[in-house]
């Protein structure tokens, strides 16, 4: 039987503390790939660094989750949505 390689398709490093070190644990233990995504401006910038770190290992998605929409004060909407265009070259998805 052909073993099977493991993928994590929704996954928020970005908000995780020690991100890089358990994105390693996780490759160490046999995940292949992860789907990172974002929902704030914090954890977009770091789920962008964990993609650049870790190379077609860690792909960013960067956007916003619509439950922070009715929580954040415009300045900061506006703030997070003008990053993420600025940013969005070097993202893998949205």
């Amino acid at each position: 039987m052909a073993s099977l390689e493991w993928w994590d398709f929704h996954v928020h490093a970005g908000e995780w503390k020690d991100s890089l070190k358990r994105v390693r644990e996780a490759f160490a233990k046999g995940i292949i790939g992860m789907c990172s995504n974002g929902v704030d401006l914090e954890s977009n910038e770091q789920v962008l660094g964990l993609s650049q770190s870790f190379p077609r290992l860690v792909f960013a998605g960067m956007g916003m989750h619509p439950k922070n929409l009715l929580e954040w004060p415009l300045e900061y909407e506006e703030k997070c949505r003008n990053w993420i265009q600025d940013h969005a070259p070097e993202a893998d998805f949205f």
